[in-house]
Order: C-alpha cells, then sequence, then structure tokens
C-alpha cells in the first residue's frame, strides 16, 4: 500500500514537532534569482524552533552559495550552518592534492572565479588525455551528449569523474531545464567509468548538519527533489517534507502556487522507490 503524506497549506502547524531543520536551497528557497514568496519570513519563523541548516547539491562553494543567499535576502542570521557538494568535492581535490600533484580536466569549460576550485592546490589540464581527474562542476544548456567523446576517452583511460552536484537537471525561473553534473555522471557510469559523488542523497552533508545541532532527535527536512532530498532524508532517519513547486512541479502537473494532491505525491515518490511524510506547495509559514 502508497502512503499518503498529509499535504500543508503551511509549514507552522508541524514546527512545533520537530528540534532541527535542514533545508534545500534551489527549489525551496529561490529559484537562482529571486527569493520565493513567504521563504524569508517562514526560514526566521522556524528557526525559533530549533537549529536551521542549509544544504544544497550545488557545486559552489559554502562562501559563493551564502552569498547568493544573501544577495536574495536570506541574512546570515536566518540559519545556523550551510553546507554544499562542491565544499565536499574541493575538499576531496586538497587532501588528495597534499600526496602529490593533482592535474585536473574541468568538463563543462575553464572554472571560473567562483569555481569550487578557488584555492585548491591542482593543476587544471586541457584535456582528459593530460588530466588525473574529471571535474564536473557547473550547468550546461545544450545536449547531455555534447561530451561523449571526451568521457569515452576518459573512461578508457580509467580516470575518476568528480561528480560535485549529483543533481540531474535544474528547472529555471521560465519553467525549462538545464543540465546539471548528475547527467554527464549517469552517461559516465553507463560507459563504465567510475565516479565520486558528492551531495545528497549521499549522508554526509546530513552528518555535517547533525554535527551542527548536537543531540537533537527530532530532525525535519525541505527539499524539492525526491531522488535527492526526499531520499537523503529518509536515509538519515529524517521527516521530509516534499515542496512540490520545485523540479517535480511538471511531473505532478503542478504550477508553483498550486496545492499538491496526496495521491499523485505518493505515487510519484513510490515510482522512485520512496516515500513523503509531508508535501506543501512552497516553503511558507
Amino acid at each position: 500500500m502508497v502512503s499518503l503524506p498529509r499535504v500543508l497549506d503551511g509549514i507552522g502547524p508541524i514546527a512545533a514537532d520537530h528540534d532541527w531543520f535542514v533545508v534545500d536551497q534551489w527549489g525551496v528557497l529561490h529559484d537562482g534569482h529571486t527569493a520565493h514568496p513567504g521563504a524569508i519570513d517562514a526560514l526566521r519563523r522556524l528557526r525559533q524552533h530549533g537549529p536551521v541548516v542549509l544544504i544544497s547539491n550545488t557545486s559552489r562553494r559554502v562562501a559563493t552559495a551564502e552569498a547568493v543567499l544573501a544577495r536574495l535576502g536570506f541574512d546570515r542570521d536566518l540559519y545556523d550552518a550551510c553546507f554544499t557538494a562542491g565544499e565536499l568535492a574541493a575538499r576531496w581535490l586538497a587532501e588528495h592534492a597534499a600526496s602529490g600533484p593533482v592535474r585536473v580536466h574541468s568538463l563543462l569549460g575553464p572554472p571560473d572565479a567562483e569555481s569550487l576550485l578557488h584555492t585548491v592546490p591542482v593543476t587544471l589540464a586541457d584535456s582528459v588525455a593530460d588530466a588525473d581527474v574529471v571535474l564536473v562542476a557547473g550547468t550546461w544548456r545544450s545536449a547531455r551528449t555534447d561530451f561523449d567523446p571526451a568521457l569515452r576517452r576518459a573512461a578508457e583511460r580509467g580516470l575518476p569523474l568528480l561528480c560535485a552536484n549529483p543533481d540531474v537537471r535544474s528547472i529555471q525561473p521560465d519553467g525549462s531545464f538545464i543540465w546539471c553534473p548528475g547527467a554527464f555522471a549517469e552517461r559516465y557510469a553507463a560507459m563504465g567509468g567510475a565516479v565520486v559523488h558528492f551531495g545528497k542523497p549521499k549522508p554526509a552533508l546530513y552528518e555535517a548538519a547533525r554535527a551542527v545541532v548536537g543531540d537533537r532527535a527530532r530532525g525535519l527536512a525541505f527539499g524539492d527533489s525526491l531522488a535527492h532530498d526526499v531520499r537523503g532524508a529518509r536515509d538519515a532517519g529524517i521527516a521530509i517534507v516534499l515542496v512540490t513547486r520545485g523540479i517535480h512541479g511538471p511531473d505532478l502537473a503542478l504550477g508553483p502556487h498550486d496545492r499538491p494532491r496526496a495521491d499523485r505525491v505518493a505515487q510519484l515518490a513510490h515510482r522512485y522507490g520512496t516515500s513523503v511524510d509531508f508535501a506543501i506547495s512552497s516553503f511558507r509559514w
């Protein structure tokens, strides 16, 4: 039997039932350009009930992610800590570089000033032929097959591919999608290549969050991805609220403000091999 989530009109009625919170960023708090209506107020009220940790599969470093949050109106006093997949990938590279030179080929193009490679002591390689590691960070708007030749060559050489963001696609403010690193990691794995994943649903971000909040048992997570946020929270033993205005809005035939239907959310979650405790159209109090 498929378990039906409780559909909420606001998070206020369930906040007091939990004592710490994990909140995804893109799709829950903002769309990368604008804060979602009510999200800043909801985050402020939520923190009155317990510590709030923001986690994200973005391939950006924490400092860059926090700068984006500040630009969108999410002041630093609204949350207790922030962790990103990009920061974890940077740490991995720094640890390996400490043992010897590491040559990194950035698959989606030269890294910019906000790249996770900033301050990491590695050497950039122009092609996979000269690399020790392939890094996938950032996003791509064209075909996900564009880099298949490079990926095949990397697989032939047995290079590890670092997936700095396990998300496969990201929804844009206009409703379109762009490819995220997870899309290319999937293709590389299908070619027989070895992939090192960072971010949700892997446990590291949740473990970092737990280390911040201390001895608290009643965690509640907010996310918009069944494959990453919901599965990750489930594996970490945290209750989960699915925000349906995010990545799965089109899958559920919902607009940003449409109230989700419990049966449709449950059926979609079942197809992903998981379940949802609560569903809400947007992150609001």
